[in-house]
């Protein structure tokens, strides 16, 4: 019987572990969903700069 409870606390720990990484992994998409979203907001109401960055490249 212990043994079983022993499991049910290591597997409880382990989800909660992968909960943990998962929530982490989620916030760091967000924020790099936002930060393009706003790159690309700007880019695209700067017809003027996006002129530039193109000529620059060429």
């Amino acid at each position: 019987m212990a043994s079983f409870i022993s499991s049910i606390v290591h597997t409880s720990s382990s989800l909660n572990k992968q909960l943990s990484l998962l929530s982490e992994n989620l916030l760091t998409e967000k924020i790099i969903s936002i930060n393009i979203f706003l790159f690309l907001r700007v880019f695209n109401s700067c017809p003027n700069k996006r002129v530039q960055m193109v000529n620059q490249k060429i």
